[in-house]
């Protein structure tokens, strides 16, 4: 009996090696597909935001509207030679309905602010592209400025002088 007895302890030991081996394997198994689920499911998602992105890149910028500024600006100035007058004719540009609307309906602010801004300018500076391309920076930053004031919103991209006249 005592020869079993050595025999039985000394088995123990190898079943007790190849447990803590198989345990050790499926601990690496079970870890290995953890982290190839979560690469699977991290990779999809990404592809799918690459989609949505591509989808957006894809849109097309609205048409521009036009929204003529009328009638013409006439205000005069006071030159060295006596007074003068200019005469302009003012495009504004928008890409939103609702800022064309919004415009019309603030035409009396804006109008008076672009007559006391057409009217502080000389004929000195305004013969002159850099003078004109300046004031054409001056008209859009007003009327941006009032749009967002009365609306909270910007809207105007760009104006145009469609008719620029001194005399």
């Amino acid at each position: 009996m005592a020869e079993e007895e050595i025999e039985l302890s000394e088995e123990a030991p190898k079943s007790g090696k190849k447990n803590i081996i198989l345990l050790g394997l499926a601990a690496l198994l079970i870890l290995g597909a953890g982290i190839g689920g979560t690469i699977f499911f991290l990779g999809g998602k990404q592809a799918d935001t690459e989609v949505v992105v591509e989808v957006e890149k894809e849109e097309e910028p609205k048409e521009a509207i036009y929204i003529s500024l009328t009638p013409s600006f006439t205000v005069n100035f006071q030159s060295g030679s006596g007074a003068r007058f200019l005469q302009v004719e003012l495009q504004a540009m928008t890409r939103d309905e609702d800022v064309e609307k919004q415009l019309q309906q603030h035409m009396p602010v804006v109008r008076d602010s672009l007559v006391m801004l057409f009217s502080s300018k000389t004929s000195q500076e305004l013969s002159q592209r850099e003078g004109k391309l300046k004031l054409q920076s001056e008209v859009l930053a007003a009327i941006q400025e009032i749009l967002k004031r009365e609306t909270g919103n910007t809207g105007i991209e760009n104006v145009y002088f469609t008719s620029f006249v001194m005399q």
